[in-house]
């Protein structure tokens, strides 16, 4: 025997341990006894989805079934089994089902089931009146209880009820919805052409046409996935484009949930961006230095209006001439990766002291420096001081 069965016969044990001990209590007895037969009540109701249209019983494998538990009035109210505490599973309301073969004297345990039919119809024609009652359906896979409120997977539990002769059917309603558990997987396609989990990127599923819907929203996690909890119906799914990025899926998809699909995880929404062009910079500085009175090096400072020219040795540009600002600078931007060219046009009177041309080597988002130093010559500059 399985530790499941084991866990099933144990709790069968205990609550017909827990009845045995109430009908010595009270006088009642299990069904079989011959008794006076009495008056019964009917109940029924429908099973309806969250969008409160009815839910087709017969779509499911094994079909949808409600179960009414029945205690004689002759118990103490108080007394009445924590049945959602008590019973957990499916195999537990057969089991106690299977054991109730329960007769209309009024004096003995109800457990009986009726299938729900495909317009969501169900109903209990005769049981017993005067009885406490409680109503249980489990709940298929992936649906979750709203009235009852019940977990995902688990048992909608109406409460104790006390049923008296009546002639009109009692109503009981069961008001289910299907969820699904949809993966939004975001990639980035980086520079180089390869690809990354997209992290931090925000994700919205918008109902169309449906008000009992709610939009949903959430943010990508290290692995570039969230998932988003989805009812039944027409959605739109978008990605929030961040600055710069390009989309190569499209940004936004629609989506059909059929609540009557197989339970498990639907197939995921791929969003994939291109990362934005990477553009480097090369930021040139002129300096000027002379010969001092004791025939040392003096620094003059920046140098403006020197002409700077920036060329590609592949040729994938057009050669740029700028010139040197107040501050001896001229910076060239937007600059893709690369291997570059920076030549000065040496004036007359003056020495180079730095390479020229210089070579320049870009690699990504960069902001590389290119520094000029001349000589001056002409006139035999003299420097000197107090």
């Amino acid at each position: 025997m399985s530790i499941k069965q084991n866990r099933m016969v144990t709790l069968m044990v205990a609550l017909i341990a827990a009845l045995t001990m109430l009908v010595t209590m009270t006088g009642v007895s299990f069904a079989g006894e011959s008794k006076p037969t009495r008056s019964t009540v009917c109940v029924d109701g429908y099973v309806i989805n969250h969008r409160e249209q009815p839910v087709d019983g017969t779509q499911f494998d094994p079909q949808l079934k409600v179960y009414a538990f029945g205690v004689p009035a002759s118990f103490d109210e108080a007394s009445l089994p924590d049945l959602v505490a008590d019973i957990q599973s499916i195999d537990t309301l057969e089991a106690l089902a299977a054991q109730a073969t329960g007769d209309l004297t009024g004096e003995s345990f109800v457990v009986k089931r009726a299938p729900v039919a495909s317009n969501g119809y169900w109903e209990f024609s005769k049981l017993p009146a005067d009885f406490y009652y409680a109503f249980a359906m489990q709940l298929p896979m992936d649906w979750d209880g709203i009235v009852p409120e019940a977990p995902r997977n688990g048992i909608a539990w109406t409460g104790w009820a006390k049923l008296n002769e009546s002639s009109d059917c009692y109503d009981v309603l069961f008001k289910i919805r299907r969820l699904f558990d949809v993966t939004v997987i975001k990639w980035e396609e980086l520079m180089d052409g390869t690809v990354q989990p997209g992290e931090g990127w925000t994700i919205n599923a918008l109902p169309q046409g449906d008000p009992w819907a709610i939009n949903q929203s959430g943010t990508t996690d290290n692995h570039g996935t969230v998932v988003l909890t989805m009812t039944p119906g027409k959605w739109l799914i978008k990605e929030t484009i961040q600055s710069g990025w390009t989309p190569v899926t499209p940004p936004q998809v629609y989506l059909t949930l059929n609540q009557y699909a197989p339970p498990g995880a639907t197939d995921p929404v791929v969003f994939k961006n291109r990362q934005p062009p990477c553009y480097a910079t090369i930021t040139v500085e002129k300096n000027g230095l002379g010969t001092n009175a004791n025939g040392g090096t003096e620094w003059l400072g920046p140098l403006a209006g020197w002409k700077i020219t920036l060329s590609r040795p592949d040729g994938k540009i057009y050669p740029v001439t700028m010139t040197t600002d107040g501050s001896g600078k001229v910076t060239f931007k937007n600059l893709i990766p690369g291997v570059y060219s920076v030549k000065e046009a040496v004036q007359a009177g003056w020495k180079p002291l730095s390479d020229n041309p210089q070579t320049v080597v870009i690699r990504d988002c960069e902001n590389a420096r290119v520094l000029f130093e001349n000589l001056e010559v002409a006139g035999k500059l003299q420097i000197s001081g107090t």
